[in-house]
């Protein structure tokens, strides 16, 4: 029996902490899709694909409804 409440406990802190790190990662990936939005919004300004930044060439690869950003160094 005491097996079977420390299984139960463990389950539950196991359960508790992978919903707390899927509200996380929703946050982030809200944030990331606010982001790239600006991003694209900028790009489109400038009607270019790439744009040189400190890290190197910040590129914008579109494929099909899908965009993609890649720094080349």
């Amino acid at each position: 029996m005491k097996e079977e409440i420390n299984a139960g406990a463990k389950a539950q802190s196991i359960a508790e902490k992978m919903m707390e790190l899927r509200k996380q990662r929703r946050n982030i990936d809200k944030t990331i899709r606010k982001y790239e939005k600006e991003l694209a919004d900028i790009f489109d300004d400038s009607q270019t694909d790439s744009m040189e930044i400190k890290m190197g060439l910040l590129i914008r690869r579109k494929n099909g409804e899908k965009t993609e950003w890649v720094i080349e160094l």
